[in-house]
């Protein structure tokens, strides 16, 4: 299933092992909770990329070995919400909702050409805010003469990129990396807000 457009997003083997250090490790002061709470992250990051149109996904995952890559896809697609598929290396997504099907491959290698794709994103999976419908909006925005960045959370660009090209910014969104972050989002009473408090609900056995 060939798409149009890729999205890379780095993700880690969700730890709490204070010889293995991580981003994630941020979340909070103790690591076990700080764990909990990267996986809440993530499980909210999963369920908003339903309805991506023409999208293939790429994890990239650390540690770079076989074992976490390995790791790390039996954790992240029983998230996805509907028929997931294996062909070849890659994942064959339909989601249960009457939404558009995708494709999903894990990697520990970054090193990809990347030429079969015409748009290219990077998403950080510490901005659950952005899903979908703020993905697909800028994927239309994007073109070989203009690039599109949301800070810190999202970059999106045309393989044919001009050299005279221009750049549509998007608007700030929150970016969840501390614990102070995470408080404020769960605090927030937004539908990202309630959606963490409950898979990390669910994750503690709450």
């Amino acid at each position: 299933m060939k798409q149009p457009n890729l999205i890379t997003i780095r993700i880690e083997e969700p730890t709490s092992n204070p010889t293995q250090p991580s981003i994630h490790h941020t979340l909070a002061d103790d690591l076990d909770e700080a764990e909990k709470r990267y996986r809440a992250l993530v499980a909210v990051m999963i369920s908003q990329l339903t309805g991506l149109s023409q999208t293939h996904i790429r994890f990239i995952v650390s540690p770079a070995d076989p074992d976490a890559v390995a790791a790390v896809s039996f954790w992240l697609l029983p998230l996805f919400r509907g028929d997931v598929i294996k062909h070849g290396d890659h994942f064959h997504f339909t989601p249960e909702q009457h939404a558009p099907e995708f494709s999903i491959e894990f990697s520990g290698d970054d090193n990809f050409t990347n030429d079969e794709f015409e748009k290219c994103a990077e998403l950080s999976v510490h901005c659950p805010e952005c899903g979908a419908r703020w993905i697909n909006a800028a994927m239309q925005q994007c073109s070989e003469k203009n690039t599109v960045i949301g800070r810190d959370y999202l970059f999106i660009k045309h393989q044919k990129l001009t050299s005279t090209n221009s750049t549509n910014k998007l608007p700030d969104l929150a970016l969840i990396h501390t614990d102070a972050d995470w408080q404020k989002a769960i605090d927030s009473h937004s539908p990202i807000g309630l959606k963490l408090k409950k898979f990390h609900a669910e994750i503690s056995g709450d």
